[in-house]
């Protein structure tokens, strides 16, 4: 049985694997691994050690990945009724398919309607997310994209500043708020 208490584990250099867990023989499992890159991007060949007691006793073949840079995203916004998204406040939470919060970044700066996020991490290519624009006291805004290698783009609605108390919602309490109670 592979388990990482009777000393076995998988190992590469630029992965970082779960722990081996009760693993019989012709047993299949996933395995989650995370891939840690550095600014040496392009064509790599990659090879997958299995150890036990820091003894190698199978080694991969070669695998071939192609590290791309950090996808960024080109964003659009205005304020209602007119008048294109300034200011230094906006916030962009970005989740999977499966509503999971994979990035998030605050003090986004827009000005002239535009603004831009760069160097998002934790996104794959070709999969669809869900983009949160939020402003303090307006309403947040959300659209859908599906991240590609470059020239990702999204225009959201035109924010509404109908959230007088700061909560993410328009209901009965920010009516109390814009009348002082």
């Amino acid at each position: 049985m592979w388990d990482k208490d009777a000393g076995y584990k998988i190992k590469s250099e630029t992965f970082l694997f779960d722990d081996l867990k009760d693993i019989n023989p012709f047993e299949e499992k996933d395995i989650y691994f995370t891939l840690k890159t550095n600014e040496d991007l392009g064509n790599k060949k990659i090879k997958f050690i299995l150890q036990k007691n820091n003894k190698n006793i199978l080694i991969s073949d070669d695998w071939n990945i192609n590290i791309l840079p950090l996808p960024s995203l080109n964003f659009e916004t205005k304020f209602f009724p007119w008048g294109k998204g300034r200011g230094e406040d906006y916030e962009i939470q970005i989740f999977d398919i499966d509503d999971r919060l994979v990035f998030k970044k605050k003090s986004l700066s827009v000005n002239g309607g535009v603004g831009q996020l760069n160097n998002i991490q934790n996104i794959a290519l070709d999969e669809l997310y869900r983009i949160v624009l939020l402003k303090p006291y307006h309403l947040p805004r959300q659209e859908f994209i599906v991240f590609k290698k470059d020239n990702n783009r999204i225009k959201f609605k035109l924010l509404l500043p109908l959230d007088f108390n700061n909560d993410g919602t328009f209901n009965f309490k920010d009516l109390l708020r814009l009348l002082g109670r």
